[in-house]
């Protein structure tokens, strides 16, 4: 739904105690893109039902095991995600969650879609601009409209060229400081890298003067 232009960022996440559960799915996007945008989720998530590749299920599971090695990486992290699991029973009952993660197939995916991300359970809500007409949409018309969708994904805009054709740049070391590395590119751009291997992450940033 991003990538196809609709949307400026989109996320999803679930709420998931022992008593009840919401999986949601949020957008930040364009007032006028609303309806493409809602029809463009539907058939994403409608497309799980026609099969999840191998891959994505695979680059799914690495993402959900980054996020929580990062929250590790802090002694409040570590309270925290042990506190969480023991209120549920267990303080190793996290551990066993991302090892039963890990065991998920694309079976257990689409059936888990068909029994809980029907349109029929859905609420939508939006917060846009006070300046913007209503809507006036009802309940029925849009489960209608989102009725009609068909189970494809919306085609990605295209990417330019990687590095439009030109050979890899090779950074020049320039030395380190206090475990920092200071590389620059024949440009002038300056790399500076910290290495951490207590944890499996690599987080990258890239920061321009301006003012």
């Amino acid at each position: 739904v991003r990538d196809a232009g609709l949307a400026h960022a989109v996320a999803a996440r679930n709420y998931t105690p022992t008593d009840v559960g919401v999986f949601e799915i949020s957008l930040e996007l364009q007032s006028d893109k609303l309806l493409p945008a809602l029809e463009a989720t539907t058939a994403t998530v409608r497309a799980i039902a026609e099969g999840v590749t191998s891959e994505e299920l695979e680059r799914a599971k690495r993402i959900l095991e980054a996020r929580v090695v990062r929250r590790l990486e802090t002694s409040e992290g570590q309270a925290n995600f042990l506190a969480e699991w023991a209120a549920l029973g267990d303080w190793t009952l996290g551990q066993q969650y991302l090892e039963n993660v890990d065991r998920v197939s694309t079976d257990d995916v689409i059936a888990a879609a068909d029994k809980y991300l029907a349109l029929e359970r859905a609420a939508i809500f939006s917060y846009r601009p006070t300046a913007d007409a209503p809507l006036g949409w009802s309940a029925d018309r849009l489960h209608a409209q989102l009725g009609r969708v068909s189970p494809v994904i919306p085609e990605a805009a295209p990417l330019p060229r990687a590095n439009g054709g030109r050979q890899p740049i090779s950074p020049v070391r320039e030395g380190v400081e206090d475990n920092v590395h200071f590389y620059r590119t024949p440009g002038g751009v300056r790399i500076v890298v910290k290495p951490r291997h207590g944890a499996p992450l690599v987080s990258i940033a890239v920061a321009l003067r301006g003012g």
